[in-house]
């Protein structure tokens, strides 16, 4: 075998561009495999690394062929013979175009929450692919190079043949391989290993180059964050149950905040909802879940605070799981009943919580543990709900980290007046954000 995987491989393709050691050449990984090899060779080399996001376009009925490739920017190529080979309708063609630019826009999302574009004016690109199997998808990574400023494009890969090789030699000004055999045969031919590329290794390795070439992070600030804004059902398997949710997912999420209601509310709530889409006003992502499962829902069961808390950890792991929130800064929104389960997670040790928002809820019935949160916490009371006032005021000044009690005037417990759910949601959205932000700020860009 020529390579033992791809991180082999890597290693080896540096040793072919060792002459662009210590210049102001940028690497440019084509994902998933192309960031793993990628970043072999900026490290043996020590430059800047950056991704440039392209997909091949395949029919569900036939995956044998590329029939084109789609890239960041809107930029796209179509392979004719392949169309004619694989007798692809328009309407195929078209379908399969959609879903692949949808999915484009989808991972240029996560990656630039990761590191801003690498300026390429003036520069010169090495776009990196782990196999050359593709050449439509590597001729249109050449050809994004050169629209993004690049004034010289070095193609390189591990392996390549002569005749794929001709065809990207027309976008680029030179290409390099490691190997090139008459005829490309499968991957597995030249590497002993050649695994999947999971987005969670392609987020990892660019977290690591962030850290490497020390750029600045992306802006929290000045986005429109509603543009592209995502709402969706799912259903999350939590404590053995499944458990019906709905997330919000702003554009550039800053944050993900997991709402938990009392048991007599759900995923529907309307003042949830509210509270939510202010959320995302500020770029803050939001998991709103089901408390019982419809079974439950159906006999009326009540929810002990142990099973909450149990319930509440399980969509946490979920929403650990997910690509798009799995790195966010996770908030916690208590309502009613729900703030006991909220602050009894908070209180146990290595509770990674950036800040908790409790409405209208009654936090004395968790008095015996308060003092062990150390979560920025803010408390939201109606003016007129006496019955629990003066418990949350105590609340706030037990608990060792920031917190502060937030009255709203003439508000009763279900913020029913004109204008107090809007109050209640401004706030929660600015207390969110403030810790979120911070939280962001010091966040460490290493590997997970």
């Amino acid at each position: 075998m020529a390579f033992h995987d791809r991180t082999d491989a890597g290693k080896q393709l540096a040793g072919q561009l060792e002459r662009f050691r210590g210049s102001e050449a940028v690497v440019l990984a084509v994902p998933s495999g192309g960031v793993v090899v990628a970043t072999e060779v900026a490290k043996e080399l020590g430059l800047r690394m950056d991704v440039i996001v392209v997909r091949a376009v395949m029919l569900e009925r036939d995956r044998s062929m590329a029939l084109a490739a789609v890239a960041e920017g809107g930029e796209q190529i179509i392979d004719d013979d392949a169309v004619e080979a694989l007798e692809a309708s328009p309407s195929e063609l078209w379908a399969a175009l959609t879903a692949e630019r949808a999915e484009v826009a989808r991972r240029v999302e996560i990656y630039r929450l990761r590191r801003f574009h690498v300026d390429l004016h003036g520069f010169i690109a090495i776009v990196v692919m782990d196999a050359l199997a593709d050449p439509v998808g590597a001729t249109l990574a050449c050809r994004v190079a050169r629209l993004r400023g690049a004034r010289r494009v070095v193609f390189a890969a591990p392996v390549g043949t002569a005749d794929i090789f001709t065809e990207v030699d027309q976008h680029a000004d030179e290409i390099t391989l490691v190997e090139s055999p008459d005829e490309l045969l499968d991957p597995l031919e030249y590497f002993d290993e050649f695994p999947a590329v999971s987005q969670s290794v392609v987020l990892d390795h660019l977290d690591a180059s962030v850290v490497r070439d020390g750029v600045p992070d992306p802006p929290l600030t000045q986005v429109d964050h509603i543009r592209d804004l995502r709402v969706e059902p799912v259903v999350m398997l939590s404590d053995g149950v499944a458990l019906r949710g709905i997330v919000m997912l702003p554009h550039l999420a800053v944050g993900v905040v997991v709402f938990v209601h009392g048991s007599g509310s759900d995923a529907t709530s309307p003042r949830d909802e509210a509270v939510a889409a202010s959320l995302a006003e500020v770029g803050i992502a939001s998991v709103r879940f089901d408390l019982l499962s419809e079974f439950e829902h159906y006999r009326k069961q009540e929810i002990d605070p142990s099973t909450m808390v149990e319930r509440i950890t399980g969509v946490i792991s979920w929403v650990r799981r997910q690509v798009d929130l799995r790195r966010l800064p996770l908030g916690l929104n208590g309502a009613n009943s729900g703030i006991v389960g909220v602050l009894k997670l908070a209180a146990e040790p290595g509770a990674e919580i950036v800040a908790i928002v409790s409405r209208g809820g009654r936090p004395d019935e968790f008095s015996m543990s308060i003092p062990d949160v150390i979560t920025p916490s803010l408390f939201i009371v109606g003016g007129a709900d006496d019955a629990i006032l003066e418990a949350n005021r105590a609340t706030a000044m037990l608990i060792d980290a920031p917190s502060e009690l937030s009255v709203i005037p003439g508000a009763s417990h279900r913020f029913v007046e004109p204008g107090a759910l809007e109050m209640v949601a401004e706030i929660t959205r600015d207390w969110f954000f403030t810790w979120m932000v911070r939280k962001h700020e010091d966040l460490p860009r290493t590997p997970a």
